[in-house]
């Protein structure tokens, strides 16, 4: 669509540029709104409405209900306008609902041209009496008020009826001479107790009962049927005859409550690719598949009462997605599911008797996802599984250890939170591609091996036997080779009370200030619009001693470098830290933690950037340290006057937070060993440790130094 002016892809999609053309060719047809073809702006078609001033020259009022107040239209509003092909009055959101447009004495007849009509809220109970003279193609009521739906003569041309919402809609009629019917959706019609047969209707392809909650008998259908909803209705069971449905390609009878046995013969449905009976809460058991079935991709089974699937799936030779969530009796899976090469998708979440997985699914190369989250009485997983995107694996408790993950070499995400191994395999270095991990609630993890390289985001939240962990850690990895297109990268050691500094800890720590400093000129000369936010936050109440500036508080002052002759600063990038005391048990809202605004003074004060840090975790104990980057300076020439210095604020979520303490590290590329100029002894007190304490500063005075004017 970015190239092509106009693009069919089961629609017609144009151009804007084609579109604004297009209208201005209109506009250019009569001053009078009356006198143009067609018809958009909102208030221009009230105007011509509620005037009666239509004209044979109107073909086409598209009007946007939701841009105007209510209007009541005379009986005969639509006599002026003899040549009207299409009339729509929809809303912007087809969930928003209104009635704007008031028919308070009826309407005489639509136009005799009239082929496309759409009405959403359509108010009166009956269609107009010249209704079966016309040729309309398309009707579409939803949310309407008709009780009597169009019938014989009247529905000769229609090739796509949509009444859905329709809530005071009881019976459709006799649908024999609706020849050219396509699609047929009086979903959602609530009061709808019975549906006449649609046997000989050879065009229809598309039907849609979904949510006629009193609709008990399953009806009569047309062998051309391509798509069948039924969804959230009242019937018990479906008749052997479907399988005479040759054609059909999708079947959802979701939430069916009172179903309880599919057919044996649905095996027979060759054309069968989809089949939805999730939330049917009273299906026991699953038919024997004796027959291959080659289009069939995907079985939505979640919330069913079954308690094991066939073994005879495997005929399911094209089954991609199968999903079983929340099927609480289901305590078995075959081992022929290996057999179906083509599945990605496996979908075993809140399974909750479910205590092992067949290993055959080793033999499935094609898995992007496997989601056994919830599963508390799982024990095992395949030893060679292989799954290309994500493994989800939280919670489940019976799974005591994991076992070896190199087979998992090209997933991206990992999940297996709230569970109670002491360890993970020395393989997980060997997941090269992986992007997310999360062991939060791993309450009786111990230790943490080395990490891959590759990782972006990790959760250790509330690993409260967490002592250990392998430096160095991927948080500050750059090089000159490095991607800046990334996301965020975060983490996450909030809770893990056992961390210990003086440990294994400490060299965590120290591993980062060496990657940090080893890189400063790769970092100083990156394009600082693809910088990638980084946070890391861990237990604890004092700044790395590696920061070169630290205070009190929520602020510090740094100036700049004294080997610069034009006074810039000789770094570009920095690190932030603060440390953060949390009250007792202090929940927060995971989208927001900290905000840092820099501050530029020289000879007038400026704002120049301002990043806002989060975090995923929701209840925190103690103080927690906060380690972010990057901080960048401005690049700019100031003239002369004052040498700049730069002002580093950081606040918390909200006031209940307390910065309690801050620091700095800039990464300095200095050809020479960097000191970085010190502010007088008014300004800054010089600490034994060589850290600068801005503390107590209250009234913000000029920078003392002068640079000097240029010859």
């Amino acid at each position: 669509m970015d190239k092509s002016l106009i693009a069919v892809s089961g629609k017609i999609e144009m151009h804007d540029l084609l579109q604004e053309m297009g209208k201005e060719i209109v506009l250019q047809e009569s001053r009078e709104p009356c006198k143009r073809s067609r018809l958009w702006d909102h208030e221009e078609i009230v105007s011509v409405l509620t005037k009666n001033n239509g004209t044979d020259a109107i073909e086409a009022i598209f009007l946007d209900m939701s841009k105007i107040k209510a209007i009541d239209l005379n009986p005969d509003v639509f006599e002026g306008m003899p040549h009207l092909k299409l009339l729509s009055f929809f809303y912007g959101s087809e969930t928003e609902t209104g009635d704007e447009v008031h028919l308070s004495q009826g309407l005489q007849s639509f136009p005799n041209e009239l082929r496309y009509l759409y009405w959403h809220g359509y108010p009166l109970e009956t269609l107009p009496a010249n209704f079966h003279q016309l040729k309309i193609v398309e009707l579409h009521l939803p949310y309407s008020k008709l009780k009597t739906p169009p019938s014989g003569k009247m529905i000769k041309t229609l090739q796509f009826i949509d009444l859905h919402h329709s809530s005071c809609l009881i019976k459709v009629p006799e649908l024999t001479l609706a020849r050219n019917l396509v699609l047929l959706n009086v979903s959602g019609c609530e009061r709808m107790i019975s549906f006449p047969s649609t046997t000989g209707l050879m065009s229809l392809e598309g039907l849609n009962l979904s949510g006629c909650l009193r609709l008990e008998a399953f009806p009569e259908l047309s062998r051309s049927l391509k798509c069948l909803v039924l969804s959230n209705t009242a019937i018990k069971e479906v008749p052997s005859s479907l399988v005479s449905l040759s054609r059909l390609a999708i079947l959802e009878l979701e939430c069916c409550m009172n179903l309880e046995t599919l057919p044996s013969s649905m095996c027979n449905l060759k054309s069968l690719e989809t089949l939805d009976v999730s939330g049917c809460s009273r299906l026991k058991k699953f038919p024997e598949i004796s027959e291959t079935m080659d289009h069939f991709r995907s079985l939505f089974l979640e919330g069913t009462a079954i308690e094991e699937l066939p073994s005879s799936i495997d005929n399911l030779k094209a089954l991609s997605s199968l999903r079983l969530k929340n099927c609480r009796n289901l305590a078995y899976l075959p081992e022929t599911l290996g057999n179906i090469k083509s599945l990605q998708y496996l979908q075993l979440q809140s399974c909750r008797n479910l205590t092992h997985l067949p290993e055959s699914l080793s033999n499935l190369e094609a898995l992007l996802n496997v989601e056994l989250s919830g599963c508390q009485k799982l024990e095992n997983m395949p030893a060679n599984l292989t799954v290309s995107f994500s493994l989800q694996a939280s919670g489940c408790h019976m799974l005591k250890s994991v076992s070896e993950l190199s087979s998992l070499s090209s997933i991206w995400k990992l999940d297996l939170s709230n569970n109670r191994f002491e360890s993970l395999p020395e393989s997980i270095q060997q997941l090269h591609q992986l992007w997310e991990l999360d062991i939060s609630f791993c309450d009786r993890l111990k230790s943490l091996v080395h990490l891959p390289w590759s990782l972006m985001y990790l959760n250790a939240h509330d690993c409260r036997s967490l002592e250990s962990v392998s430096a160095p850690i991927p948080f500050f990895e750059f090089d000159d080779e490095m991607r800046f297109d990334i996301d965020d990268k975060k983490f996450e050691f909030t809770n893990c009370m056992k961390l210990d500094r003086n440990k294994s800890w400490g060299m965590v720590l120290a591993e980062m200030e060496m990657k940090l400093q080893r890189s400063a000129s790769v970092l100083n000369k990156c394009d600082r619009r693809n910088d990638t936010r980084r946070m890391m936050m861990y237990p604890g109440n004092e700044i790395p001693e590696w920061f070169t500036y630290t205070s009190t508080g929520n602020s510090i002052k740094i100036p700049y470098c004294k080997h610069s002759n034009d006074g810039l600063f000789c770094w570009d990038k920095a690190a932030v830290c603060c440390v953060i005391a949390f009250p007792d048990n202090y929940h927060m809202n995971p989208d927001s933690l900290l905000q840092i605004e820099c501050n530029l003074s020289n000879y007038d004060k400026e704002t120049f950037t301002f990043r806002s840090y989060k975090s995923t975790a929701s209840v925190y104990v103690s103080e927690h340290v906060a380690l972010c980057y990057p901080v960048t300076a401005p690049r700019r020439d100031y003239g002369t006057g004052e040498y700049p210095w730069l002002e580093i604020k950081i606040y918390g979520e909200n006031w209940f937070l307390e910065v309690s303490k801050c620091g700095i590290y800039p990464l300095c590329s200095c050809a020479q060993k960097c000191s970085l100029m010190l502010l007088e002894e008014n300004d800054n007190e010089k600490q034994g440790d060589g850290h600068w304490n801005t503390n107590g500063r209250e009234k913000e005075e000029e920078p003392p130094f002068k640079r000097p004017k240029q010859a």
